[in-house]
């Protein structure tokens, strides 16, 4: 196992490892079918994190765990998924296909849970949803509210 290109460590390092260079990036991969992830830092100095970043696996994600629990999880459909101590998923949030912004809490497990606040395409409506599809609340842009009991 070779420890690869090291020409880019800092002739002045500030830790253990320093990597100077103008696109800094870190190869994490499993040559099992050599499907790689990239941490890098652009020039602005922010943190990168690209997950399959050849595009090799499809449908990729990238897990935040704690404690060996997965805890947040950001898939290639544009859904973060937040789990609970216990390991359920617990929490969504997304964009639909159609523009739609939604925050879900969820105790069902899936995508449709209990209560969405789903902000809208369509000039400024913000809409609170719970059990299922059932709107509540819709708040337009010009103040107007409206309220479904």
């Amino acid at each position: 196992m070779g420890l690869g290109d090291l020409s880019n460590v800092s002739n002045n390092p500030q830790t253990l490892l320093h990597i100077a260079n103008t696109s800094p990036t870190f190869r994490i991969q499993d040559t099992t079918n050599d499907f790689y992830a990239h941490i890098s830092a652009d020039d602005g100095g922010n943190l990168i994190l690209d997950g399959d970043a050849g595009n090799g696996a499809g449908s990729s994600y990238i897990s935040l765990r704690t404690d060996g629990t997965e805890r947040v999880r950001i898939t290639n459909g544009n859904v973060m998924r937040f789990y609970s101590p216990d390991g359920n998923s617990k929490g969504y949030i997304y964009q639909t296909n159609s523009d739609n912004f939604i925050v879900e809490a969820d105790t069902s497990n899936s995508i449709d849970g209990d209560l969405l606040l789903r902000a809208v395409a369509d000039g400024g409506t913000i809409q609170m949803v719970c059990g299922g599809n059932n709107e509540r609340l819709r708040i337009k842009s010009n103040g107007k509210v409206t309220i479904n009991p």
